[in-house]
């Protein structure tokens, strides 16, 4: 597990991108699912879920 005391900003973007397509995954949802339930468009959680240009806004919209 990742230490987020020592980790840089980039290993913990990846990290919390990881684990959200992965609970996603766990629960059966798919992209588009996922992104109309939060608010938010496909290409928004693409990114996020690739480490790219997330905003915390847009992050919160998916794990509250």
């Amino acid at each position: 597990m990742l230490d987020f005391g020592l980790a840089s900003e980039r290993e913990i973007r990846e990290e919390l991108s990881r684990r959200l397509r992965a609970q996603r995954l766990a629960k059966g949802l798919g992209q588009a699912e996922l992104a109309k339930d939060a608010g938010i468009g496909v290409a928004t959680l693409q990114r996020l879920e690739a480490g790219q240009g997330a905003t915390l806004e847009n992050f919160l919209h998916l794990v509250i």
